[in-house]
């Protein structure tokens, strides 16, 4: 207990101003009472579209940031844009599902637990069986190489 009255006397009221203003601010809150005393303004959209259409052009000699020295020189002629990459293959892929990887310790060597085909494989990375060849591994994935194309393959859960 308090053993000096003057301190009670003076504490007492502190803690009852408290609480009465935290319960005062709840009671407003609940009571919803949104005049608070500012003005709001309103703003009022125009009608129409709410956006301006915007032009602009881009020249094909812009400098090169990392190369001052050196301006970029747009190819002219009547087939610029056109970039041919060739016919593209369709290679169909037996069915592959990725399983998991272990690591030798005492080697360091990784190896890979694969489906393919509904067979199990375990592969080494740079290893080929069935035509599928591993080239990279990580935790949640693989990269595997078959007849000249290359997809990623996620761990299944």
């Amino acid at each position: 207990m308090l053993r000096n009255k003057k301190t009670l006397y003076i504490l007492l009221p502190a803690v009852v101003l408290i609480w009465g203003a935290v319960v005062h601010k709840i009671i407003s809150g609940i009571d919803g009472d949104n005049n608070t005393g500012r003005r709001q303004n309103y703003v009022q959209k125009a009608p129409g579209p709410s956006y301006l259409p915007d032009t602009f052009s881009m020249s094909g000699n812009c400098r090169d940031p990392f190369r001052p020295e050196k301006v970029y020189q747009a190819p002219s002629g009547k087939n610029a844009n056109v970039v041919n990459r060739g016919k593209t293959k369709n290679v169909r892929w037996p069915q592959v599902t990725y399983n998991g990887w272990m690591k030798n310790i005492k080697t360091g060597t990784v190896q890979v637990n694969l489906v393919i085909a509904g067979q199990d494989r375990i592969l080494k990375p740079g290893e080929e069986k069935e035509g599928i060849a591993l080239v990279r591994v990580w935790e949640d994935s693989v990269m595997l190489k078959y007849d000249n194309d290359i997809k990623s393959f996620m761990k299944e859960k």
